[in-house]
């Protein structure tokens, strides 16, 4: 059976007023108050890609590279019983390889019939828990971050809209740290 749609499903309503969850819970149900994000991989422009280990140049980062989440007694590494969750009501809209091969998620948070769409973009997973049409609701389990042996285990997540524009559809994303319900750190890897 499919959860009902919210309220806010068939309205223009932006990011910011839905309040989305954080993007990551913990499988031992420990509370998480928010999330730790790479200094390379804020939203925005960026010096240098942490992932491909390459230092030089900018570039712009189109949501956050989270390694990390909040508890009650701080910052904590994401580790085997991290999850990726979806951050409110949604339809698996696509699940594949990201640009890095790695499994990859997006979600639709609004009909197909609107001239102004939600989505939320999930790369760099282990793997994928759900599949393309599947109905999910906030905190559904979407699948474990990548783990790279040097890097540890980190995520990417973005929030967008895809607008109708000149006839075709375009992507704009949004920075995800005005809109989640929690706190957003940035510091370096956990070592």
């Amino acid at each position: 059976m499919n959860p009902a749609k919210p309220t806010w499903w068939n309205t223009r309503r932006p990011w910011r007023a839905l309040i989305p969850q954080l993007p990551v819970a913990n499988a031992l149900q420990k509370p998480v108050t928010g999330v730790v994000v790479h200094p390379q991989g804020r939203y925005g422009w960026n010096q240098g890609n942490w992932v491909d280990d390459d230092p030089e140049g900018y570039a712009v980062h189109y949501g956050l590279d989270i390694i990390g989440w909040l508890s009650r007694s701080g910052p904590r590494p994401l580790d085997k019983h991290s999850l990726c969750c979806s951050p409110t009501h949604g339809i698996v809209a696509w699940t594949g390889p990201d640009e890095h091969g790695f499994a990859s998620i997006i979600l639709r948070h609004s009909p197909r019939s609107m001239d102004r769409r939600r989505f939320s973009f999930f790369g760099d997973l282990e793997e994928v828990f759900v599949k393309k049409g599947q109905e999910v609701e906030s905190g559904t389990p979407l699948g474990p971050p990548l783990h790279l042996r040097r890097k540890g285990r980190f995520f990417h997540f973005s929030l967008g809209y895809e607008i109708r524009r000149n006839g075709g559809w375009q992507d704009v994303f949004i920075d995800p740290g005005f809109s989640l319900n929690g706190k957003i750190v940035v510091r370096r890897p956990f070592r």
